[in-house]
């Protein structure tokens, strides 16, 4: 209902990523608005993100800044450390690859668990797909199938059938965006009719993935 957000002062948008047209659209409009970053554990949100110029927003600043009362570490996966007495008793420890700014802000990389390990350096599936984000039309995401030679081999696998693209032809034009390595180009392109989504509307990367496997 973005005709009708002005009548928000503040407005907080958790669950999902929001995508760059959405972030085109609320970008002027008076409402504060931010993303959240929670999880079950944590009971509720313990940190924030500026979206749009209200909110203060600062161009190419992705960070989350932390709720009052929560500290923030990282263990030697890289992942974030969350301890917040007021929510929990211990410290959680996740699976969410972060880069720590400081103790109270961090930048969201990616899940620990997609982590690819291709000829022996280790990609994380979220920064190559904001790579390839401008030049797809369709849902995707980056993965990898086994491979002989890098033990993991990057792959793509997107939402439809084969005829919404040439695989050449979207190889071609993915390896030519300057920002990408040549180790995080997807050697292969892979089709499927409909993602599988969990039960929080999220894609289902394993299970999705396991549908081109068989």
């Amino acid at each position: 209902s973005l005709d009708k957000l002005e009548k928000i002062k503040i407005l907080i948008v958790g669950g999902g990523k929001v995508k760059n047209d959405i972030k085109s659209e609320i970008w002027e409009l008076p409402t504060k608005i931010f993303a959240t970053y929670g999880m079950t554990e944590t009971v509720t949100h313990i940190a924030v993100r500026a979206l749009n110029k209200a909110s203060g927003y600062v161009i190419d600043n992705n960070h989350y800044q932390c709720l009052p009362n929560v500290v923030l570490s990282k263990d030697d996966r890289d992942c974030l450390v969350i301890d917040a007495l007021r929510v929990a008793e211990k410290a959680i420890i996740t699976n969410d690859i972060v880069d720590l700014v400081s103790d109270t802000e961090f930048k969201w990389l990616g899940r620990y668990d997609h982590v690819i390990n291709s000829g022996g350096i280790k990609l994380i599936p979220e920064l190559i797909e904001k790579k390839i984000q401008p030049i797809m039309n369709h849902r995707f995401f980056v993965s990898s199938i086994d491979d002989d030679i890098l033990g993991d081999k990057v792959i793509l696998i997107i939402e439809g059938d084969h005829t919404i693209s040439n695989q050449k032809i979207l190889l071609n034009q993915i390896s030519k965006i300057e920002s990408i390595h040549n180790y995080e180009k997807p050697k292969e392109v892979y089709y499927v009719k409909k993602f599988i989504m969990t039960a929080t509307n999220k894609i289902d990367r394993n299970k999705t993935k396991e549908m081109i496997l068989n």
